[in-house]
């Protein structure tokens, strides 16, 4: 048992470290929460309380709504950064 948890933490770090300089701390870190919030909502599916599932639920779309605008809101300043730079 203990040597599924050290893979899957090891995977974890690995997985962090590859995509972090890639598409920035911001990104890496609300993904990383968004996937676990995601999976625990769908490993808690059990309780079967349906206020409880609508809960999850509207939490899950809360969470994808701020992937969503912190992707849009990091284009954004990337398209003003570089008129910016050009304007220089």
């Amino acid at each position: 048992m203990y040597l599924f948890q050290w893979f899957f933490g090891a995977l974890f770090v690995a997985i962090n470290n590859f995509v972090f300089p890639r598409i920035g701390a911001t990104k890496t870190v609300i993904l990383v929460i968004s996937g676990q919030m995601i999976s625990s909502v769908i490993l808690g599916y059990k309780v079967g309380e349906l206020f409880v599932i609508l809960a999850q639920i509207f939490g899950v779309a809360i969470i994808l709504f701020g992937v969503y605008l912190s992707k849009n809101f990091c284009a954004q300043n990337e398209k003003i950064n570089s008129m910016i730079e050009k304007s220089l």
